[in-house]
């Protein structure tokens, strides 16, 4: 078992898929309007690794209950210098030492937290 996506709302589309496609390389992967509620949506992502949903919404973007998603990348190194090369403050002061990992901290387009992880699942395994 593994997860498949993660859905939330966004103000605005198509900055936040410029967001994740720089710092992410995810690609947008289907794109539509709901049938559900009517707001435009992209799923962005990469095959066999995770999808993001996002669904534009003017309203109802706070992301109730929700803490942050974790993201391993395959050189955090690399990913840290990226981040540091697009402006991207990493959160609490920067990098986040765990025993078996480090962690960067930084927030999306509509302040949702953003983990990236060294090791996957912080090498508990």
């Amino acid at each position: 078992m593994r997860i498949d996506h993660i859905n939330f709302n966004v103000s605005n589309l198509e900055k936040s898929v410029r967001f994740y496609n720089k710092i992410f390389n995810l690609e947008v992967k289907e794109e539509g309007v709901s049938q559900a509620s009517g707001n435009p949506y992209k799923i962005i992502g990469h095959p066999d690794r995770f999808y993001l949903c996002l669904y534009q919404s003017e309203s109802n973007v706070e992301q109730n209950g929700f803490n942050h998603f974790g993201v391993n990348v395959d050189n955090f190194e690399e990913l840290v210098m990226k981040l540091k090369d697009n402006n991207i403050e990493i959160q609490y002061g920067g990098i986040t030492n765990w025993p078996n990992s480090r962690s960067a901290y930084i927030q999306g387009p509509d302040q949702e937290e953003i983990e990236i992880t060294e090791y996957f699942g912080g090498k508990l395994n």
